[in-house]
């Protein structure tokens, strides 16, 4: 649950919204650092900071999503990602939980290799 809103709800909406156009992604990336590194790369940055871009509600929203994603209790090391399936309307989904600490390059080269593998390129 985020912001009060069950993740089931939201993909019944969703589906509501979207009637059978709906296509579930063939993987998934989730791009984890801890909250902490998130913020001060936020600080660091020329972005403006948003209303609930604050530690406490970045918390919640990674335990909401990391439930949702069966990753609740486990964070990832640099460059060894968790790996779990996600249904998606009846289809069962790859989902990489990615430590996202290392440098941009070194985050998108491991995005790529997963890529690379899943779809044999």
């Amino acid at each position: 649950m985020s912001n009060g809103v069950k993740f089931e709800k939201l993909k019944e909406l969703h589906r509501e919204g979207l009637n059978d156009c709906y296509l579930a992604p063939d993987i998934l990336f989730y791009y984890w650092v801890p909250v902490e590194v998130g913020l001060k790369r936020l600080l660091a940055s020329a972005k403006i900071i948003d209303f609930y871009e604050n530690e406490e509600n970045l918390k919640r929203i990674e335990l909401a999503a990391k439930k949702i994603l069966g990753f609740e209790t486990n964070n990832p090391s640099p460059h060894h990602p968790l790996i779990s399936e996600i249904s998606l309307y009846g289809q069962s989904r790859k989902v990489f939980l990615i430590n996202a600490e290392p440098t941009i390059e070194e985050v998108a080269d491991e995005t790529w290799q997963y890529v690379r593998e899943a779809f044999n390129l």
